[in-house]
């Protein structure tokens, strides 16, 4: 068994280097790692979030992702875990041996995470530039698309003067906004993955700027009061712009009590944040249409993210709504790691 293995440092939802939410990716392929040594290579990164590529145990997926955070919990989110992962598959050329629908540039599959399948697309641009490297043209324009689970909503937080108190707003005034005619103002759990969130609205990107969550106790409580099972907040606001033609699109913030800091982008509560504002008629889908979201995050933090949500409508009132997850990565870091010890312990 080779001593060292190979990773790479993959900033998602970002093309620019230094920009995205970084991401631990470590080929597994072809080293067998225990559950123990992945948590001891987790925890050195001390990254949000370390994901490593395996081969499948099942027929139907390509790949098998297993993610961790630093405290050595699996996770099985739909977020950047994956899709940085994803991109990062598709970067170095592992998907090339997939059967393409249009001669390379879309490719669907599924991925393996914990006990499901979940199906994949990945867009690929087409190379047309022969004056840069293969590597170069195919990393520019990959984006990655994860279908998310349908959407689940939970409790409506109960107390908005305390939510306010607790974010260091003036009063609630400050929660909630108004587009296209639309009173945006109620605090809910949503989820479209394993990890449901509170997604709060806030009136404008002034306010949402304002917000310093330091006391994750306090934030902690407040979550609980919506939810006891909910893992984050999600802080969320209408961008205004003059030109109707242009996507929606929203500004968002994510804190967790479990986290030390804000997060960068966090797929799992952007795809939420879709089918919260189909829910309360912020979205004019019809019935069989999709429509897509803008999504910034990490901007506060000097990062620049961009996700995109596709909300689709069912085909009629008892079809669920669908929730997709786009967004592309850079890679900012790649080289060798030293394998655990089999008898070191986490």
């Amino acid at each position: 068994m080779s001593s060292s293995i190979p990773f790479s440092i993959v900033d998602v939802f970002s093309t620019t280097a230094y920009k995205g939410n970084p991401l631990a990716v470590v080929n597994a392929l072809s080293t067998s790692l225990s559950d123990t040594q992945m948590k001891l290579v987790t925890r050195q990164f001390n990254l949000s979030e370390t994901t490593f590529v395996c081969p499948p145990t099942v027929s139907s997926a390509a790949y098998r992702l297993r993610s961790f955070l630093p405290n050595g919990i699996e996770i099985f989110g739909a977020g950047h875990n994956s899709l940085g992962a994803l991109w990062w598959l598709a970067k170095g050329g592992h998907l090339d041996s997939i059967t393409s629908e249009d001669g390379g540039v879309t490719l669907r599959f599924k991925q393996q995470m914990g006990q499901e399948t979940l199906p994949v697309t990945i867009i690929k641009p087409r190379a047309d530039n022969e004056t840069t490297s293969k590597a170069d043209r195919a990393a520019a324009g990959l984006s990655v698309t994860l279908q998310q689970a349908a959407p689940l909503f939970y409790e409506i937080h109960s107390d908005p003067r305390g939510l306010a108190e607790t974010l260091g707003l003036a009063d609630e005034s400050s929660l909630g906004f108004e587009i296209a005619g639309k009173k945006v103002a109620l605090s809910q759990v949503v989820s479209t993955s394993s990890s449901r969130h509170l997604l709060v609205p806030v009136a404008n990107e002034e306010v949402l700027n304002s917000i310093t969550l330091l006391d994750r106790e306090r934030l902690a409580r407040e979550i609980r009061v919506a939810d006891p099972l909910a893992y984050g907040l999600y802080l969320f606001t209408a961008r205004h712009q003059d030109d109707a033609s242009r996507l929606p699109t929203f500004v968002t913030r994510f804190f967790s009590p479990g986290m030390s800091g804000e997060d960068p982008a966090t797929g799992s509560a952007a795809g939420p944040l879709g089918a919260y504002l189909l829910k309360h008629g912020v979205l004019n889908i019809p019935l069989g249409e999709k429509k897509e979201v803008k999504v910034l995050q990490g901007l506060k933090m000097g990062r620049e993210c961009l996700l995109t949500v596709t909300v689709g409508q069912g085909k009629d009132e008892n079809s669920d709504t669908s929730i997709e997850l786009s967004g592309g990565g850079v890679e900012v870091m790649h080289g060798t790691l030293v394998i655990p010890a089999s008898d070191t312990v986490f």
